[in-house]
C-alpha cells in the first residue's frame, strides 16, 4: 500500500518529538493534532485561493458586504410589515363581524 507524503511525514514528526519512551496515547494524540493542522492549512488554502479567484468589480468587498446587508434587511422589513399589517386586518375583520 502507497503511504502518502503527509502521512510519512507525521510519522516521522510524532517520532522525532516523542521518541522511542512515548505511550501509545501521547503518540497517537500528537499525530491526530498535526492532522488536523494538515486539514486546517488544506482549508484555509482552498479559501484563499477561492478568494483570489473571484473576480474584481468595482466595488469593493465591505460595499458589497454593507449593500448585501441592506438588500437583507430590507427583505425582512417587508415580511414584518406584511404580517403585521396582516394581523392588523384579521383584528378589525373580527371586530366588524361581532
Amino acid at each position: 500500500m502507497r503511504i502518502r507524503l503527509t502521512e510519512k511525514t507525521i510519522e516521522e514528526l510524532v517520532v522525532a518529538i516523542c521518541g522511542a519512551g512515548a505511550s501509545l496515547r501521547e503518540k497517537h494524540t500528537l499525530r491526530q493534532a498535526l492532522y488536523s493542522v494538515v486539514m486546517l492549512a488544506k482549508i484555509e488554502q482552498k479559501s484563499d485561493q477561492q478568494r483570489k479567484s473571484k473576480p474584481v468589480d468595482s466595488i469593493t468587498a465591505a460595499q458589497y458586504s454593507r449593500r448585501r446587508t441592506k438588500a437583507i434587511l430590507q427583505q425582512i422589513a417587508e415580511r414584518a410589515q406584511g404580517k403585521q399589517l396582516g394581523l392588523a386586518f384579521d383584528q378589525i375583520e373580527r371586530s366588524e363581524s361581532e
